[in-house]
């Protein structure tokens, strides 16, 4: 009932937590961290003393909204665990092909939907597995065990060698495997986020309405990937990049200069130091 501080990621939480410090009339600080890229107007609270968002653009909507510019901190997105860090990517792709018992000097490519299997992964695995171009899959269908089992009956006709379906990934492998790979085909949200920190060309058909949309936009804005609107459009872009290795190392550039690492210690920082007012941006 008397924390030494308050940390909301989510609007909604946030908006809570805002009444919780008016009510009970705590001292303690409110930090709102958004892992969106469309800031609600909900976020802007009196009692928030820190607002820690992704990209410039999204604070300064918060402070038109009526947040204080000296409380905006554009310190980037707070990561999963393993994705703060910076990995040798030979090192990785070497650790992960022997794992999976792949080729290292062969296309990888992730086909992802997030936590629980989300999206048309059965579809983009099929259509990748007809094609013509040897290219190795690895299929992550999450807690979906339905999908796992059907996707793994698409491995046959002596396709099962270069295709691996996997359920739920922990944070240890999970990362590695990002790293590892050429190409991820997935959802976007939080494996948006994961892709730019594992410096991962991202190919995504278009989300529903909501925030994924704005992330939708940035992967041509940004040139860190590919947004398409078809299954024909995801193999066509599969091949466009897999056949020009240039490209996609220039895409990893492009995502490393997006990335934002350390955010969750800075927040840390700025709890531990005490700071109430002003929002430290080095």
């Amino acid at each position: 009932m008397r924390p030494r501080a308050l940390i909301a990621t989510e609007v909604g939480c946030c908006e809570i937590a805002a009444l919780i410090k008016r009510d009970l009339q705590l001292d303690a600080p409110l930090v709102a961290v958004s892992d969106d890229y469309d800031p609600d107007r909900a976020w802007v609270q009196p009692e928030v003393d820190l607002y820690c968002f992704v990209t410039n653009e999204q604070g300064q909507r918060l402070v038109q909204h009526g947040a204080r510019q000296n409380r905006i901190a554009n310190w980037g997105m707070p990561l999963s665990a393993g994705y703060d860090i910076l990995r040798d990517r030979g090192r990785e792709r070497a650790e992960i092909c022997g794992w999976l018992r792949l080729d290292p000097k062969a296309p990888l490519v992730l086909i992802a939907g997030g936590g629980e299997g989300m999206g048309r992964i059965e579809e983009i695995a099929a259509r990748l597995l007809r094609w013509d171009q040897v290219v190795q899959l690895v299929v992550l269908t999450g807690r979906n065990e339905r999908l796992k089992s059907r996707c793994e009956r698409l491995a046959v006709n002596g396709s099962a060698q270069r295709c691996r379906v996997l359920g739920w990934v922990g944070p240890e492998q999970m990362p590695k495997l990002m790293w590892a790979a050429d190409l991820m085909v997935s959802k976007l949200g939080s494996m948006f986020n994961e892709a730019i920190a594992s410096e991962l060309p991202i190919i995504a058909l278009e989300p529903p309405p909501g925030s994924e949309r704005v992330q939708y936009r940035l992967l041509a804005e940004w040139q860190v990937g590919c947004a398409v609107r078809s299954l024909a459009e995801v193999v066509a872009q599969v091949d466009h990049l897999l056949s020009q290795p240039d490209l996609l190392e220039e895409m990893r550039g492009r995502a490393r200069a997006h990335r934002t690492l350390g955010a969750t210690q800075r927040i840390a920082r700025w709890l531990v130091e005490g700071s109430k007012v002003t929002a430290r941006t080095d």
